[in-house]
């Protein structure tokens, strides 16, 4: 026995939508004028611009020097704590 399925209805098409026309926005135009002063920077002569070059280097130096001293201490502090999670271990389970 054989059976025939109903015919499926054709959709509908939605409706197109009708966009509004875009606004057009006036124009503003300021009411103001911006001056521009020329700057005059105070030079400074070529040895004190060596000398704070030679400051600031060695401030830098200084600085690295203090990271790294910090990080030789973190190292040892976790090689200390490591070694002591490995004994625990090794305790725990021989």
């Amino acid at each position: 026995m054989t059976t025939t399925s109903k015919a499926r209805q054709a959709r509908r098409k939605a409706k197109a939508k009708v966009l509004p026309k875009p606004v057009v926005l006036p124009e503003i135009k300021p009411e103001y004028k911006t001056i521009t002063i020329r700057p005059t920077p105070e030079l400074i002569s070529a040895q004190s611009y060596w000398k704070d070059i030679r400051n600031r280097s060695s401030i830098h130096n200084y600085e690295v020097n203090e990271v790294m001293n910090d990080l030789r201490t973190i190292v040892k502090w976790i090689y200390v704590q490591y070694n002591k999670l490995c004994t625990k271990i090794k305790e725990v389970a021989p």
